[in-house]
């Protein structure tokens, strides 16, 4: 996990700072939308990530940042444990309800089983095929092409699931975050003709056992980086975990708003068709406060530097701009899909799409409320 964290924020800076599955796609422009999942809230008490993330959103100021099912236990902590198949039923309701059509995961797999516990309570919900789900695989966790490859059969066997996310005619959607600038030396020989291979026996999979071949999309910062990785490993698109990022003391969402559309045009520039990337915030200062281990920064460094909260009405307009330019470009987007940044990621992000803690009123479902009419516009 250290190195994902390191990564979404040094290349977001440094780049400048269909259906077919169990939901049908956006009834008016046949887009599919997904969300960002990262799922330190559902992990479990003890786990490595669930303690640093419920002790950054402890303090005051940041309560209300927290998922909706947090419990206040005084002014400076918080006990935020999601890690109940009623709680995961609801999230698959509020998505469901707010025209969603699925998550996309931050996988683990084996490494960090906690963090698969979301996953888990999804797939054994009663109304999993209210939402579907994609894999985020990270490079840094992908291990070799032996472990790699041993894990083909189960990748094969999640692509055939009721609820798992389908493109263009039934394509199994499948994102590879590229987080690591030293993954490649350290598992593959620093030769991306080797993931190339790995990748070519998933799709040989897939065809095997009846499936369409996998629509595999790069995530990385740097825009013409990304085009390459795809083009040498055969893959379909390109992409980010987040959208280049506005600066400024703090920057306006309006800021971001621009840039972030900017930055799908750098996308599409480098001629790879892509799937573009909403930022719904980008505010770190709970984990600059109470720094996590795999960000260990002096504590309260750099709290200027963040995205100021966009009001939910800005956050649905800029959704409505990616489906917007969806339509408008159909050769760079061909897939017709698009990720939000984010679902859940409540401490790092800030506005997220997931309802949040109020000390009284219950669940503010505010910017999912605003997404929804978007996302649900006849």
């Amino acid at each position: 996990m250290l190195s994902r964290r390191k990564f979404i924020v040094g290349t977001a800076l440094a780049a400048g700072a269909l259906a077919g599955s169990s939901r049908p796609a956006l009834a008016s422009t046949n887009v599919v939308a997904g969300a960002i999942r990262w799922d330190a809230w559902n992990a479990g008490a003890g786990s490595l990530e669930q303690g640093p993330v419920q002790a950054a959103l402890g303090p005051a100021q940041f309560q209300t940042r927290a998922p909706w099912f947090a419990q206040r236990i005084s002014p400076y902590a918080m006990s935020i444990d999601g890690n109940q198949q009623s709680i995961m039923d609801q999230e698959i309701t509020y998505a469901k309800n707010a025209g969603l059509n699925y998550w996309a995961y931050c996988w683990y797999g084996d490494t960090d089983l906690p963090m698969q516990k979301a996953w888990d309570l999804h797939q054994a919900s009663a109304i999993k095929n209210q939402v579907n789900w994609c894999m985020i695989l990270q490079f840094s966790r992908m291990g070799n092409a032996t472990k790699f490859n041993s894990l083909i059969s189960t990748y094969v066997g999640y692509f055939q699931q009721s609820n798992h996310q389908k493109v263009l005619g039934g394509r199994p959607l499948l994102y590879i975050f590229v987080d690591s600038s030293t993954a490649l030396a350290a598992n593959w020989g620093n030769s991306w003709a080797n993931v190339q291979s790995s990748l070519n026996a998933l799709r040989a999979a897939c065809t095997n056992a009846g499936l369409a071949t996998p629509y595999i999309v790069i995530m990385t910062g740097d825009p013409a980086a990304g085009q390459s990785i795809m083009t040498q490993v055969s893959a379909d698109a390109i992409s980010n975990y987040t959208a280049q990022l506005a600066s400024g003391q703090p920057a306006t969402y309006a800021a971001q708003d621009t840039t972030a559309q900017a930055y799908w045009a750098a996308l599409a520039a480098t001629g790879a068709p892509i799937i573009p990337i909403c930022q719904t915030g980008w505010d770190t200062r709970p984990r600059k406060l109470r720094p996590p281990p795999w960000a260990p920064n002096p504590p309260g460094s750099g709290m200027l530097n963040y995205v100021a909260a966009g009001t939910p009405a800005q956050i649905a307009a800029h959704i409505q701009a990616a489906i917007t330019y969806i339509g408008a470009n159909a050769a760079a987007c061909p897939s017709k899909t698009l990720l939000i940044y984010s679902w859940n990621e409540n401490d790092e992000g800030g506005s997220p799409l997931i309802p949040t803690w109020t000390p009284s009123s219950g669940p503010n479902t505010a910017i999912l409320d605003a997404v929804a009419g978007v996302l649900n516009a006849a």
